[in-house]
């Protein structure tokens, strides 16, 4: 009929329809590899790094949704440019493309044509370029994104800049307690010590992450010790062992 306007899912329906499609229980696992390559004595930026580099949190959004989404082998997702536009609320298509470009060139996906619909095939999340396998599969060290990310809104642009999501990545790929100081920012993750406290800040005005101070000995302090900031992440963030841990005690 003419003057009919065909009807279109809300975003949150389409975003509900992906998560529940997934079928994913858990949160999704990323390789410490994506936030900082190197080993631990010589720590070198990640995949991460060339996402705020390029301000890119489009991309980011994408590839994290991707990931979320991506639950079994061969870890593929086709959804056509439309439906990850509205479920991430952005209002231009052509964002999409050009997001996957980008991540195609960092060699975290590889991409394909169903038609005229793009398959998205996963790649390792440490920019190898290699076929992507489960960390725990393989051993490796590895954080989780909580499906709350999604659902509770989180990824949002008013929730959530992208110096807070590079830092709450950053912070997921610890265990427990853990310090950061903001001038090793850029050595050790890529990022600028204005974006990690910026991101910090941010994290703490939502309630993710708690904040302590935490005196250590410091042979270059004239009172003998040195105040260090200590962060936590907080529930759905805290992995459900550090939750039972901070209830018993």
């Amino acid at each position: 009929m003419r003057g009919v306007t065909a009807p279109v899912m809300t975003p949150e329906a389409t975003l509900q329809y992906m998560l529940d499609k997934a079928q994913r229980k858990l949160g999704t696992p990323l390789r410490r590899g994506f936030v900082q390559g190197g080993t631990r004595h010589d720590p070198k930026p990640g995949p991460l790094a060339e996402f705020v580099r390029n301000r890119d949190e489009t991309g980011l959004d994408l590839y994290l949704l991707a990931k979320t989404l991506a639950t079994k082998e061969p870890y593929r997702v086709i959804y056509s440019a439309g439906w990850w536009a509205r479920a991430l609320r952005l209002n231009d298509d052509t964002l999409i493309s050009r997001a996957w470009k980008r991540l195609e060139d960092r060699h975290l996906i590889s991409r394909t044509r169903d038609g005229r619909v793009v398959v998205v095939t996963l790649l390792r999340d440490d920019g190898s370029g290699q076929p992507y396998e489960r960390p725990a599969l393989k051993g490796e060290s590895y954080g989780k994104l909580p499906l709350a990310y999604w659902r509770d809104g989180y990824f949002l642009r008013g929730q959530l800049d992208l110096a807070a999501k590079a830092t709450l990545l950053i912070a997921l790929s610890q265990h427990g307690a853990f310090t950061l100081p903001a001038e090793r920012a850029k050595q050790w993750y890529g990022v600028s010590a204005d974006t990690i406290e910026k991101g910090f800040a941010t994290l703490r005005e939502r309630n993710i992450i708690t904040r302590m101070k935490d005196w250590r000995i410091n042979r270059y302090s004239r009172g003998g010790l040195a105040a260090t900031n200590v962060y936590r992440l907080r529930a759905p963030f805290a992995s459900s062992k550090e939750v039972e841990l901070r209830v018993v005690s």
